[in-house]
């Protein structure tokens, strides 16, 4: 697996776990947008 390809799978998993969280605490609602860089990558910070 190439450098990009496993930093970007990276991503998407701690994007996925960030989502669980949110859900998990009940915090996700209808109007739910996740706030989406430049590129179209979810911006996650921490």
């Amino acid at each position: 697996m190439n450098r990009k390809a496993a930093k970007e799978l990276l991503h998407i998993q701690s994007w996925l776990l960030r989502v669980d969280q949110i859900v998990k605490r009940g915090k996700l609602f209808s109007g739910f947008v996740p706030a989406v860089g430049a590129i179209g990558q979810p911006m996650i910070s921490g």
